[in-house]
């Protein structure tokens, strides 16, 4: 998609990986700092609101609130002559709750998600990934104009055994060991990747 989308001067692309292992990648707040970031290396002119913001903020050195960020967001939904794809993977890795108090980190990135998709006009298409969490889905159905993939099953289990025989045969480290060992790494992390 990424390479796709720089071989056309009218496409942009960001992404933005929520990680459950990492703290800095667990919020709405850091994934829309992210995405503009990405977005503004890719357009011609930064938008004057963006320029403002950042001297607001000491140059970048504080952080700007959640709401400043989804205006500079917003401005990227109508630039005209630029299509934004927005890849937002593992949603389910937002955790619902932080360990400060008040905080529902997961609660604040549906929401942003849910605007949006309100924004109108909007040149900004989302792809969405998520294992099947109760909030997750009832947030996002009735916003999909398509039916959701489903990207767990037989064929993913395939892939995965697939990778993994891929990685037994040819690392030099692991295509020594005895056949008897590779089946059981074979079978044991096919078994526990669930599909991931």
């Amino acid at each position: 998609m990424k390479a796709y989308c720089d071989s056309k001067p009218s496409l942009a692309v960001a992404y933005f990986y929520f990680d459950f292992n990492d703290t800095e990648k667990q919020n709405a707040a850091n994934c829309v700092s992210s995405l503009i970031a990405q977005l503004c290396s890719q357009v011609v002119d930064l938008p004057e609101k963006l320029k403002k913001l950042y001297k607001e903020c000491n140059d970048g050195k504080q952080k700007a609130a959640m709401r400043d960020l989804k205006a500079v967001l917003e401005l990227f939904a109508v630039i005209e002559e630029v299509d934004v794809f927005i890849v937002a993977d593992a949603l389910d890795e937002c955790p619902k709750n932080a360990e400060k108090l008040g905080e529902e980190p997961r609660k604040e990135l549906l929401e942003l998600i849910t605007e949006i998709k309100a924004w109108s006009p909007s040149n900004i298409h989302l792809l969405l990934t998520s294992r099947p969490e109760p909030d997750i889905r009832e947030t996002l159905t009735p916003l999909l104009k398509t039916e959701a993939i489903s990207i767990q099953g037989s064929q993913v289990d395939s892939d995965i055994e697939l990778h993994i025989n891929s990685q037994l045969s040819t690392d030099s480290k692991l295509n020594n060991w005895p056949g008897e060992v590779k089946q059981e790494i074979e079978k044991t992390l096919t078994a526990g990747a669930n599909g991931m």
